[in-house]
């Protein structure tokens, strides 16, 4: 007979925020749908999508990219306060665009320990022979998403230290789980799945790791969480 796996309260506890930040995220997504200029462009062929709809996608993605631009200057969650606005009003927004509106999700909520990430990948070539590294690259997928409960000693470089609680909430992707699920939704979604290849015209092995990649600001005081509750009250968790 195979024993239960026995859960701890730490495992529990992890579960039940995973739970709750899924909630905030699907909450966000129905409030404020859009569409997704990248998404349209990729599939524009396949799903014979006409042209003036899409240079219309493409016309509007600029007007907010411009409106975006003007506003670098404000202090960092009075660009997220704006763009999470510029996105209900315009209903159009990519990955960036949703990191805002779950950014501001949690403040709405009350939580303050949000962080905006991107993932990278570093590709690692190994030389068969002798099994030394003879290079290394790092790949930019210019994704960008949502953690929490990242740990405060963490090294960007190490994902291992990112801390066993980090919640990755990907808007973008409607996807919120812990890293280790994340890890694997990005090795399909951006390298079909792909962990390692062999070249062998080169003699070399080539392993992929993802990384990510935080974005640090000052921690939002009790006065902010507060204007986003009134800001967003259609945010706050029903």
């Amino acid at each position: 007979m195979i024993s239960p796996i026995k859960l701890t309260d730490t495992t529990i506890q992890i579960q039940s925020d995973i739970r709750k930040m899924d909630k905030l995220m699907r909450q966000a997504n129905n409030e404020y749908p859009r569409i997704s200029p990248y998404r349209v462009n990729m599939r524009a062929e396949k799903k014979h999508l006409p042209q003036h709809f899409i240079d219309w996608i493409n016309r509007i993605g600029q007007i907010v990219d411009e409106e975006r631009a003007r506003t670098d200057v404000l202090p960092f969650w009075d660009i997220i306060k704006q763009s999470t606005k510029a996105t209900k009003q315009n209903r159009l927004g990519d990955c960036a665009e949703s990191s805002s509106i779950i950014m501001s999700s949690l403040l709405a909520n009350g939580y303050k320990d949000g962080k905006i990430a991107r993932l990278l990948f570093e590709a690692e070539a190994k030389d068969l022979t002798t099994d030394k590294v003879v290079g290394r690259k790092l790949i930019d997928t210019t994704h960008e998403f949502v953690v929490r409960n990242l740990d405060s000693s963490y090294d960007v470089e190490q994902p291992k230290t990112y801390g066993k609680n980090l919640i990755v909430i990907d808007a973008w992707e409607g996807f919120c789980n812990n890293f280790q699920e994340a890890v694997k939704k990005y090795y399909d979604s951006f390298l079909g799945g792909m962990r390692e290849w062999i070249n062998e015209e080169a003699n070399l092995k080539i392993t992929y790791k993802p990384r990510f990649h935080f974005c640090d600001f000052a921690q939002a005081t009790e006065d902010e969480v507060k204007i986003f509750k009134t800001e967003f009250p259609e945010l706050i968790l029903k």
